[in-house]
């Protein structure tokens, strides 16, 4: 049997198991087969083990922690869970598709983020849960503020982990986790398993937890470029020219992001959307849903913190502006296009200064990388 096969058996197997509610739902939202790292983490999930599970971006891990969650709630609701996302819009983006998955079930999903005041969380989670979603900071004040009582989670899940056990993170993180008791579930989806990483994870999870690693961190359905430089904007330009399909453009800072916004207009192309920091909880809703809902031609320029981990269908090209700060970040970049086995590409522009710093980036990450001209 092919492993194409298998994955086919397995996820039919998976799916036939699941409630009535949750069938529908799963089905509804166009899940005919489950991705490798879905089928591969149900099982442990289902059981109550602890794992670390590594895959690429764009294979649907959210939904690999989200499925077994709602099938596992709907025989138990006294169950509780807390997922931790690196950002207010992954934490608002998987609420969304675990309401959806959820269905007409009797299972309570609440988003916790920063941004808004947090007196309205606190009545949603009053108002009763089994899942609540947030990020490390507005979870460690509902938690301190005592909205969130840890005794009642049995399970934790890290999204994104190697981003939430970076130093920006690292402290919350293991303080909320510290409050829940050891002898929970823990589970961590990440696109890097590292030596750190794995250092951080062996202080969560318990002693006989599982490694589950599915193939390089880096798509394989992405085609990753390098054009050299010395005028990224104008470089972009060019290239955007040429090629007027749906793109997500990371800068290194917010200046640069609307920067590059305004050369737009200088070279003649329509203003871009923009995603950053620097902008207020409604703006940085509002570009991602003009985005998303926008034509096949949209043009996003973003931060790595504005888009890292955010779903945005079919986008053809990333380019990356600039060195990544570090390997994680690009392939994190890359991985906003090629999901869900759809192909696509990664521009990197950069000087050539900087040359054999994105070359060790690249081989760091197991990519190879073509160079071409912007003209």
């Amino acid at each position: 049997m092919s492993d194409e096969s298998g994955l086919q058996s397995q996820s039919e197997e998976i799916i036939a198991s699941l409630n009535p509610h949750l069938k529908e739902s799963v089905q509804l939202l166009g899940f005919r087969h489950l991705t490798q790292i879905q089928a591969d983490t149900f099982r442990p999930a289902m059981e109550g083990r602890d794992f670390i599970a590594r895959s690429p971006t764009g294979t649907g891990k959210t939904a690999a922690f989200l499925i077994p969650l709602v099938e596992r709630m709907g025989k138990d609701p006294t169950l509780k869970a807390v997922i931790i996302e690196p950002s207010r819009e992954l934490a608002i983006q998987a609420a969304n598709e675990g309401r959806k998955l959820a269905g007409a079930s009797s299972v309570r999903i609440v988003a916790a983020y920063g941004g808004t005041p947090p007196k309205r969380q606190a009545e949603l989670i009053k108002d009763g849960y089994q899942i609540v979603i947030g990020t490390p900071g507005r979870l460690h004040e509902l938690l301190q503020k005592g909205v969130l009582k840890p005794s009642l989670f049995s399970i934790l899940i890290l999204d994104e982990a190697d981003r939430l056990f970076a130093d920006e993170f690292r402290k919350e993180v293991l303080h909320i986790a510290s409050r829940i008791a050891k002898t929970r579930q823990t589970m961590l989806f990440s696109v890097q398993m590292p030596a750190e990483v794995l250092e951080m994870a062996a202080k969560l999870l318990k002693a006989d937890f599982k490694k589950i690693k599915l193939g390089t961190a880096a798509a394989q359905t992405v085609r990753h470029y390098i054009v050299i430089s010395d005028e990224a904007p104008r470089a972009l330009a060019k290239l955007i020219g040429k090629n007027p399909v749906k793109s997500l453009v990371f800068a290194n800072s917010a200046e640069e992001a609307d920067e590059l916004r305004k050369s737009f207009r200088f070279f003649g192309l329509p203003y871009p959307i923009v995603l950053h920091s620097g902008l207020d909880s409604q703006a940085r809703h509002s570009a991602v849903r003009r985005f998303v809902q926008g034509c096949s031609e949209s043009v996003l320029i973003s931060t790595d913190l504005g888009a890292r981990g955010m779903h945005f269908p079919d986008v053809k090209t990333v380019y990356s502006i600039g060195l990544p700060n570090t390997p994680s970040f690009y392939l994190h970049r890359s991985g906003r296009t090629g999901r869900m086995g759809k192909t696509g590409e990664c521009v990197s522009i950069i000087p050539q200064t900087e040359l054999k710093k994105m070359n060790a980036i690249l081989s760091h990450c197991g990519i190879t990388a073509v160079q071409k001209k912007a003209e």
